[in-house]
């Protein structure tokens, strides 16, 4: 964004003017060279057939960026905290800390529906942080 091609993410191919829609493909190629050049080699088959940035993006942020990344890091926080070097009110305080944010990310719910949702949700999380280390990726 602080090159001022920030349209290539969030812009379409087929919403740029035909006026300028050469120049807009050569940076647009540049780009991606950049992002796939960016991403984990564990992940970047998922994304290398997008071929201009905007949908690379879109879909990056489809399977990245989702509550699940961050419930997942929530959970993985109160599975793993422990006190060790922490004095007790401090250690209080981060297991509040996560408490909050646990309950940000998984409210109360009305219905059972919902309730259910979320129930396979969160052991869907303790599924991914069960995994042996080599499936990190994952």
């Amino acid at each position: 964004m602080g090159q001022g091609y920030e349209d290539h993410l969030v812009t379409p191919e087929d919403a740029i003017p035909n006026v300028d829609k050469v120049q807009w493909k050569k940076i647009d190629a540049q780009l991606c060279s950049v992002l796939w050049q960016s991403v984990d080699p564990k992940i970047l088959h998922h994304l290398h057939a997008y071929k201009t940035c905007f949908k690379f993006w879109t879909q990056a942020k489809r399977l990245y960026t989702n509550d699940i990344q961050r419930f997942y890091k929530v959970v993985s926080n109160i599975v793993h905290v422990r006190q060790q070097d922490m004095d007790l009110s401090t250690y209080i305080g981060r297991i509040a800390s996560l408490k909050k944010e646990f309950l940000t990310l998984m409210p109360f719910t009305i219905g059972a529906e919902a309730q259910q949702i979320q129930t396979d949700k969160f052991f869907m999380v303790l599924t991914l942080i069960g995994l042996r280390p080599d499936l990190e990726s994952v």
